[in-house]
C-alpha cells in the first residue's frame, strides 16, 4: 500500500498497531499505551465477548461466522460451502482498511482490525505483537474473566483460530508470524506497565529515527 501525505499523520500524532492472543492482556496494556502517549483507543473489530457468542450459539447470522467460515474448531468449513464469501471477504478488508487509515490519521493505538498490514507501509508507526506461554495465557485468563482453567482453554483455541484466519482470509497475512511486527513482547514475563513504557519508548524512538 502506497502511502500518500495526506495519510501520514501530524508528527505529535503516534501510531501503534497491536496484534495480541487470548490472555495475552491486549486490552489493558493497549489502554495504558494511549493514555501515555495522549492518543485514541481504537477497538478490534469484534470483541471476545462476540467471538465467544458465535462459539456458544453457533451463529450463522453473525459477520463472525461469515467472515471466518467456522464452526465449533473446524474453520474454514463453513466457508467452503459459500461460494460468495471471497467477494464478501473482499469488501470487508476493503471497508476495515478505510477506517484504519482514517483513525491511523488522527493517530492512536489501533488493535486488530488487520491494522498491522494494512499501515506496513508507514515508516513511523510501531507495530506490536503480545503473546505468551498458551498454559499461562489460559491462566491469566481464567482468573481475569472468573472462570474454569477447561473454559478457558477451549477459549483460548477458539479466539486465537479464529482471528488468525480472520487476517489469512481477509489481507492473506497471519499474525502469528513474526515478519511485519518492530516488537514482540512476552507479557507473562512483564507486567502491563512494564509492556506500556517499553511500547511507548519503541514508538517514540522510531518516530525520531525516521523523522531525521
Amino acid at each position: 500500500m502506497t502511502v500518500n501525505d495526506d495519510e501520514v499523520p501530524a508528527a505529535d500524532k503516534l501510531v501503534v498497531t497491536m496484534w495480541g492472543t487470548y490472555g495475552a492482556g491486549m486490552e489493558e496494556i493497549a489502554a495504558r499505551v494511549a493514555e501515555l502517549l495522549g492518543v485514541a483507543l481504537r477497538q478490534q473489530a469484534f470483541s471476545s465477548e462476540e467471538i465467544q457468542a458465535a462459539q456458544d450459539t453457533g451463529g450463522k447470522d453473525s459477520a463472525i461466522w461469515f467472515l471466518v467460515g467456522a464452526t465449533g474448531h473446524n474453520p474454514r468449513m463453513f466457508d467452503r460451502l459459500l461460494p460468495g464469501v471471497k467477494k464478501e471477504h473482499e469488501r470487508m478488508a476493503a471497508r476495515m482498511a478505510t477506517e484504519v487509515l482514517a483513525d491511523a490519521a488522527q493517530g492512536g493505538v489501533i488493535q486488530g482490525r488487520t491494522a498491522t498490514v494494512v499501515l506496513a507501509d508507514w515508516p513511523k508507526v510501531l507495530h506490536v505483537k503480545l503473546d505468551g506461554p498458551v498454559r499461562d495465557r489460559i491462566a491469566r485468563a481464567a482468573s481475569k474473566h472468573n472462570i474454569s482453567l477447561k473454559d478457558a482453554a477451549d477459549r483460548q483455541q477458539w479466539e486465537d483460530d479464529v482471528r488468525s484466519q480472520m487476517s489469512i482470509d481477509l489481507v492473506d497475512w497471519s499474525p502469528l508470524d513474526i515478519d511485519l511486527f518492530d516488537l514482540v513482547l512476552n507479557t507473562i514475563q512483564l507486567d502491563t506497565e512494564t509492556c506500556a513504557q517499553m511500547i511507548v519508548a519503541a514508538a517514540k524512538v522510531k518516530a525520531a529515527r525516521l523523522a531525521g
